[in-house]
C-alpha cells in the first residue's frame, strides 16, 4: 500500500476510541503509528542505499510485532497507567494493521528468521518504467482508495454531529 497507511490508521483509532470510550482522543498517536514501520524508509534511502528491501527490515518482519506484544506482561507487571496500556495497545493493533496492508501488494516476510520470503496477496507486474505508476494504475489501487473514503465518511459522519 502507498497512500492508505494514515487514512487506515485514522479509521482504527477511531474504531478503537469508540470500544475503550475515552474522553482523550488517541487520534494522534493513532496517526503516528500507522505509519511508524515506513519510518524504515529512512535507513533505507539515506543509510543502505536501496541495496535491501525496506521490507525485510524489523519493523515489517511480523516476529518483532509479536516480541512487543509479549511487552505487555511488562507493561502490566509495572503497573503502568490504563491510558498508557490503551495507547500501547493502539500501537500493536495499528503495526498489525500496517502489516496487514503491506501484504496486499508489497509482501511481508511472514516466515522470518527461517525463510525471507514475501508474502503478497497480489504482486503487481512492473507494467510501467516507474514502479510507482504500476502500482497507482493498477487495479488493487482501488483497495486504497476504498480506505481513504472510508476514512473520509468517519471524519465528515463525526464533523456533521459535532
Amino acid at each position: 500500500m502507498l497512500i492508505s497507511h494514515i487514512p487506515a490508521g485514522y479509521i482504527v483509532t477511531k474504531k478503537y476510541n469508540n470500544i475503550k470510550k475515552e474522553e482523550i482522543s488517541f487520534l494522534k498517536y493513532g496517526l503516528i503509528f500507522s505509519i511508524w514501520p515506513d519510518l524504515d524508509l529512512f535507513y533505507f534511502y539515506l543509510i543502505d542505499k536501496r541495496k535491501s528491501l525496506h521490507h525485510l527490515y524489523f519493523p515489517h518482519v511480523p516476529l518483532f510485532l509479536i516480541i512487543s506484544f509479549a511487552l505487555i506482561i511488562v507493561i502490566k507487571k509495572l503497573k503502568l497507567s490504563q491510558r498508557i496500556e490503551n495507547i500501547y495497545y493502539l500501537f500493536l493493533l495499528n503495526w498489525f494493521v500496517h502489516l496487514m496492508l503491506d501484504t496486499v501488494t508489497g509482501g511481508i516476510s511472514y516466515l522470518y528468521p527461517l525463510d525471507k520470503k514475501l508474502f503478497y496477496l497480489i504482486k503487481i507486474p512492473p507494467a510501467y518504467s516507474n514502479w510507482i505508476t504500476s502500482f497507482v494504475l493498477h487495479w488493487s489501487f482501488i483497495i486504497e482508495i476504498m480506505i481513504i473514503i472510508y476514512a473520509l465518511f468517519l471524519l465528515f459522519k463525526e464533523r456533521k454531529t459535532q
